[in-house]
């Protein structure tokens, strides 16, 4: 990224392709142009996500001991510049501001990961709380039934996961009182019980 604060990502970037003796690497042209459907490990860009691939000094000195530019750290920045590109490029909006001024792409995606662990963590949440106040009402069994496995899938895919146990008492709890009976039998049953099983309980208690 750019060194002060007065440069943006686009005049390093210039500069850099302003200089003749650096070019970009093939393997980056065709990683840019297949943005969407490559990953960063595939063309060994993964450590400028993970910091591993550190910057170089940008000045070295000369075998007569004057002061060059290292042009390894010249390569360094324009890979790095323009995989931030890639990623402001690919990224939400409304996550934009939070990366817009950080130095390298290992500090944005760790900024995008951490944003995006906070989100999915409360998106989570709010599954959970929706499965735990799920009723069934005025469904049938099979509608208040697909409504929770909904729930449950959708929370598997954020990431986390419910215990067989935890659904069941999840699905007991929207039954209403017309289902006591039923309810005291599941919850002192002594030996556990599969969902599928526990289902076609319910689907056969809904029948009576």
């Amino acid at each position: 990224m750019a060194s002060s604060s007065t440069s943006s990502p686009t005049d390093v970037s210039d500069a850099i392709l302003s200089s003749p003796t650096v070019s970009i690497p093939p393997q980056l042209k065709f990683f840019m142009a297949n943005v969407k459907t490559m990953l960063f490990p595939a063309n060994n860009f993964e450590g400028y996500l993970t910091g591993s691939t550190a910057k170089h000094p940008k000045q070295i000195l000369s075998t007569d001991k004057s002061v060059i530019t290292n042009h390894l750290y010249t390569t360094w920045m324009l890979i790095d510049q323009h995989l931030a590109s890639t990623i402001y490029s690919t990224v939400f909006a409304s996550l934009l501001p939070y990366i817009l001024n950080l130095e390298s792409t290992h500090e944005i995606w760790r900024t995008l990961e951490l944003r995006l662990q906070s989100t999915n963590r409360s998106r989570i949440l709010q599954l959970k709380n929706e499965l735990y106040q799920l009723q069934l009402g005025d469904k049938t069994m099979f509608q208040y039934l697909s409504d929770i496995k909904s729930k449950i899938d959708a929370i598997a895919a954020a990431g986390s996961s419910i215990d067989a146990e935890d659904i069941i008492l999840y699905t007991l709890n929207g039954l209403p009182s017309t289902y006591q009976s039923f309810k005291i039998v599941i919850r002192t049953y002594l030996q556990p019980i599969t969902l599928d099983d526990f289902y076609a309980l319910l689907c056969s208690e809904q029948a009576n």
